[in-house]
This record gives structure tokens, C-alpha cells and sequence, in this order.
């Protein structure tokens, strides 16, 4: 068996799970970082939340994403280019709160990798509602995971979306 598979099973039956959960939707320059504990299973879950941060972007990052963020035509080529930017970025920014707050990312079974949304179109304002509720999000998610070094968990907004709801799910 795939080692990082193996290491998926050993995590999801353990009786507490520790994750670094993080989101950049909530403001579209920040980044908010929570440390949690998880316990039990589907309805019977339990969260506790250890540690939390807002990361604030650099004007830099604010600059070069403002320019494909919520437009209706974008180059493709910045777009390309911002894939694997913003990963690093919010790699680095992930990096630094576990320096700040003395955590080792041993200690973490695993992470969530945010992306950034771009330009959600629910159904209630689509022009044509023959579309489901779309949700774009930019950020490579594999150079996330090689550069924090651990396992990371991505894309669970787009099972949320494509289930029909308009936004995503926050899970923890």
C-alpha cells in the first residue's frame, strides 16, 4: 500500500485527529489558519479549536490577484502564473503561523490546503440556470503539499459545490 495512503487510514482511526485548517475566502487578502482537534465521526464529530491567526497578504499578493479576481475576462496566462504563486504564498504564510505559534508539523496529521476562490457564480444571479453553482479556485494544491512537507486534504469545497450549495464547507 502507498505509504501516504497507509498513513491516511492510521490518521482516520485514531481517535483524535490534529489539523491545520485554513481558508482565504473569508477576506480575499488574509488568510485565517486554525489548529483543531477532531474527534468521532459524521454527526457525532467533535471540534476544538487550539489555535487561530489571520494572516494578513502583502500588497504585492493583493496587487497581482486583484487583477483576475471577480472579472469577467482574465489572461490565462496570469491565471497560470498565479496557480502556482499563490500556493507558495499561502505555503509560506501556513509556515510562519507554526513558527509563531511554537508548533511542529509532526504534531499535525495532516493539512488543509485553501486555494483561492476566484469567482463563485451562484445559481440565484447566473444569467443561464442550466449551470450548477461554479466555484474556481487557483492555488496548486501539489506545490502546497511538497513545500509545507505533509500530508494535505484539498478540493472538499468542490464536492460542496458540486453537490448543489453555493459556498463552501468549513471543516474545522
Amino acid at each position: 500500500m502507498n505509504s501516504d495512503i497507509r498513513k491516511l487510514c492510521e490518521i482516520v482511526n485514531k481517535p483524535v485527529r490534529n489539523i491545520l485548517g485554513s481558508m482565504s475566502e473569508t477576506s480575499r487578502y488574509s488568510l485565517d489558519i486554525a489548529r483543531c482537534e477532531i474527534s468521532g465521526f459524521d454527526k457525532q464529530i467533535n471540534v476544538v479549536q487550539r489555535a487561530f491567526d489571520t494572516f494578513s497578504c502583502e500588497d504585492d499578493f493583493k496587487k497581482e490577484v486583484k487583477e483576475v479576481l471577480s472579472k469577467e475576462q482574465i489572461s490565462l496566462k496570469k491565471l497560470c502564473l498565479l496557480h502556482h504563486w499563490i500556493a507558495g504564498t499561502h505555503s509560506k504564510m501556513i509556515l510562519s503561523c507554526l513558527k509563531k505559534r511554537q508548533l511542529l508539523l509532526k504534531g499535525i496529521d495532516f493539512l488543509e490546503s485553501p486555494g483561492q476562490n476566484l469567482n463563485p457564480v451562484p445559481k440565484k444571479i447566473q444569467k443561464n440556470r442550466r449551470f450548477p453553482n461554479p466555484n474556481l479556485q487557483i492555488g496548486n494544491r501539489i506545490r502546497f503539499a511538497v513545500r509545507i512537507g505533509n500530508l494535505v486534504i484539498s478540493d472538499y469545497g468542490q464536492k460542496y459545490t458540486t453537490g448543489g450549495r453555493e459556498s463552501t464547507k468549513i471543516i474545522c
